[in-house]
């Protein structure tokens, strides 16, 4: 990123600096024309101050000079000497004297120079007149003009002023030989030269003038053109920005996608192991495992289901429940399991539907089923319980069937086994009581409540010890010392507190209470009321030693 604003701020410096060489370039370019045009425009000032003076002076020429009142400003020119008419007097008296064109041209120049600050000089290399003599640069141009120069034009400082000056040969003219015939010049040679020097401060304050414009307007040029480079660079600069985002956002799209289908591999893979483990779990499972779907049909099973129904997996993959357990309500409608007007009253098809539907699981319901009737027609007890799983998020039942036949016969054999004990209990003279292992009461028979006096839906649920024994806390420290021993006491003697305060006293026999995984869960006690007999036994004991008394006494 670096690197690319590194080039791209050089190329935009590169083109700046590009930029600024070709607006110097044209300035430069602009200002030497214009320079070149004030050195042409004051070469032709020169020329037409030139020409203007070699006209009249032409003029004058042609006409043999003119007569001018002799003034001091105008004296007789002393080298025309030798012409006769030199000097003339008008009829009235007014003296005249003959002004040749070299004397006028001289005379306005003198004016020239005073009011326009113009030097014009007329010069040869041999003037009659020794102030016409040239200087320097007059003289290298009559030489320039011996050689065949036409014209020779320069920019010099006269009187620390920078004049153009310009000069150009004279030539021998027929009307020049009134005056220059003595010194053997010929028609057509080179008389001489005049000059003409002219100011250029007012063409440079012009010049200037144009090149401040020029300046201003070439400056105006180069900072557009540098507000462009930069805008460009500004937008270019943009563009690269947006385009790095764009692309390290693609890139940082492309990494995600790649960890995604990397992690979705990843997820597979494990989902795959995860579901050769449940598979495996599955199998192993000591009961039969049913994944059921949301049409009540069987997607999986275990092994253990397979055999708890001698079942195959294919055989009844697809179906439902009904199909497999061998519900007989299932043959009560033609679409089979779940169709029959019964099929809402089964506990598995409505553990199921509560799953599906509200996610609510359901655990420890019984039902009783039979097996293939096709091998062998047999009831049995399942105890299942139901939750809910996704799978390829879709909601599934689970059921856990658990063969409980066995044990379901042990209770019923129990169950029997008590009724009878109690119809056998309900029909002696005996007292009998279960308590649990908090010594509340959870049986007791008749004789009881015919003895005590109460009714049995008083007394059962209550402490044996608060209604019966309610001084008896001894008796129910030694109760609860068993209980958390795990040992019975197997006979002893209390008393009893009958509904209407009568003490009875009891003789017992204990036993401990288990459940079918062994854990004590109370006591069993049957008891013989020994009370007229206790109080035989101790109104035969009082007779006896009434009997010991009487016999001391005689003896004595």
């Amino acid at each position: 990123m670096r690197t690319t604003d590194t080039r791209l701020r050089n190329k935009m410096l590169a083109l700046a600096i590009l930029w600024t060489f070709i607006i110097a370039s044209a300035l430069i370019w602009n200002m030497t024309d214009l320079r070149k045009e004030i050195y042409q425009e004051s070469v032709q000032m020169a020329r037409v101050a030139l020409h203007k003076d070699i006209m009249y002076r032409a003029w004058s020429s042609m006409h043999g000079g003119v007569y001018v009142p002799i003034t001091n400003q105008t004296p007789p020119n002393p080298y025309l000497s030798d012409v006769i008419e030199r000097d003339i007097a008008t009829p009235s008296g007014r003296q005249l004297t003959l002004m040749n064109p070299a004397y006028m041209t001289r005379q306005v120049y003198e004016i020239n120079k005073d009011r326009f600050d113009i030097y014009t000089h007329i010069t040869s290399i041999n003037p009659i007149r020794p102030q016409n003599a040239p200087d320097e640069w007059e003289l290298n141009a009559l030489k320039s003009f011996e050689k065949g120069k036409k014209e020779i034009s320069e920019i010099q400082m006269m009187n620390q002023k920078e004049v153009m000056r310009l000069m150009t040969p004279f030539y021998i003219e027929e009307s020049c030989m009134k005056c220059h015939n003595h010194q053997g010049y010929k028609i057509g040679d080179i008389r001489g030269g005049i000059s003409v020097a002219v100011p250029l401060e007012p063409l440079k304050t012009i010049r200037s003038q144009h090149e401040w414009f020029l300046i201003f307007r070439y400056l105006c040029l180069w900072i557009l053109g540098i507000v462009g480079i930069c805008l460009t660079w500004v937008n270019i600069h943009r563009h690269i920005q947006h385009r790095k985002q764009v692309e390290e956002s693609l890139l940082k799209m492309n990494e995600q996608s790649e960890q995604e289908i990397a992690e979705r591999r990843q997820i597979e893979d494990a989902l795959q192991i995860e579901r050769s483990n449940l598979r495996t779990l599955m199998d192993s499972a000591p009961v039969g495992i049913i994944i059921v779907d949301n049409d009540y049909r069987i997607v999986k099973a275990n092994k253990k289901a397979e055999t708890l129904f001698n079942k195959k997996n294919d055989d009844w993959t697809d179906k439902r429940c009904g199909e497999l357990i061998f519900c007989a309500k299932r043959h009560k409608n033609s679409d089979g399991c779940g169709f029959s007007e019964d099929c809402p009253l089964c506990p598995l098809m409505d553990a199921i539907e509560k799953v599906i539907v509200h996610g609510q699981t359901t655990d420890g319901q019984e039902m009783e089923v039979i097996t293939d009737p096709e091998v062998s027609v047999e009831h049995r007890w399942l105890r299942f319980s139901v939750e809910a799983v996704i799978l390829d998020g879709c909601r599934y039942a689970v059921a856990a069937l658990d063969d409980i036949t066995e044990r379901k016969q042990s209770e019923n054999f129990l169950k029997e086994s008590e009724r009878r004990f109690r119809d056998m209990l309900e029909n002696v003279h005996l007292v009998s009581v279960m308590l649990d292992r908090e010594g509340n009461m959870i049986f007791c028979n008749d004789f009881l409540l015919k003895l005590t006096g109460w009714q049995r839906e008083e007394v059962v649920g209550q402490s044996w010890f608060d209604m019966f024994i309610p001084n008896g806390q001894g008796v129910r420290e030694i109760f609860a010392r068993h209980i958390t021993e795990k040992t019975a006491m197997s006979h002893f003697e209390n008393d009893i507190l009958t509904r209407a305060g009568e003490l009875r006293h009891i003789s017992w026999n204990n036993t401990n209470l288990y459940d079918i995984q062994g854990n004590l869960i109370g006591s069993a006690s049957i008891g013989e009321d020994i009370t007229e007999r206790k109080r035989a036994e101790e109104e035969q004991e009082k007779l006896r030693e009434q009997l010991n008394q009487a016999q001391k006494m005689e003896s004595v």
